[in-house]
């Protein structure tokens, strides 16, 4: 069986959308959702988030070509994660979550 790789996963046509808030001088929370579209990985953030941390929202296609900051946001998901979603069917991946970084 072949190995999967991210690049396998940035090849999948799913999308990630990441919400990162920082207190000041307290704290960091950060959210990340993958979905089969652009709608389904924002609704997955905005189902558990207040309507205020929505400005800070930022979705785009994770893929190769992608930006600097959906690039880092993928280097955070687990190596088994980024696997399981390269092999979902089209449209079914679904993930979400969150960090929260104390700082004080």
């Amino acid at each position: 069986m072949k190995k999967r790789t991210e690049k396998s996963m940035l090849e999948a046509g799913l999308y990630l959308s990441h919400m990162n808030y920082y207190a000041t001088g307290e704290r960091v929370r950060s959210c990340l959702a993958i979905g089969g579209s652009k709608e389904h990985a924002e609704r997955l953030i905005k189902e558990r988030l207040p309507n205020y941390f929505h400005a800070l929202m930022v979705t785009g296609p994770a893929e190769v070509n992608a930006g600097q900051d959906i690039l880092e946001m993928v280097g955070w998901l687990p190596p088994k994660v980024r696997d399981a979603l390269a092999e979902m069917p089209p449209g079914a991946a679904e993930y979400y979550s969150e960090f929260h970084y104390n700082l004080a």
